[in-house]
């Protein structure tokens, strides 16, 4: 049985939900992914979300609240959600905390953003 607090990790970040509202990231880095269900959808009887607002967070205490949105956006469905989220957490880190598989690089604006090891 796992620990208490044990949170579902997603490429080596923790996934944690509290309501329609999905934290991803450590609180203790820079930045954290913040992302909002705002519709919701059935799906063979089960409710899944439709759309999502993703926004990256500086989690620094001395940035005005007014500041502390780096970035926003609205995906269809938490897959994408999740997906553009934890490639805002790469290119304002630089590279995932794990290793595994096979490298392939994410580009960005025409430029390499980060080398990306893709975990199974």
């Amino acid at each position: 049985m796992a620990k208490k607090n044990d949170f579902l990790m997603y490429k080596g970040r923790p996934l944690v939900r509290n309501g329609k509202t999905v934290y991803y990231g450590y609180m203790t880095d820079p930045y954290v992914v913040i992302m909002q269900i705002t519709s919701t959808r059935q799906v063979k009887g089960v409710e899944v979300a439709d759309r999502v607002v993703v926004q990256l967070v500086n989690t620094d205490p001395d940035v005005r609240m007014k500041d502390k949105i780096v970035k926003k956006a609205e995906r269809r469905g938490l897959y994408n959600a999740v997906d553009i989220g934890c490639i805002w957490l790469e290119i304002n880190f630089g590279a995932l905390p794990f290793a595994g598989g096979a490298s392939f690089f994410v580009v960005f604006q025409g430029r390499k953003a980060a080398e990306i090891r893709d975990c199974k």
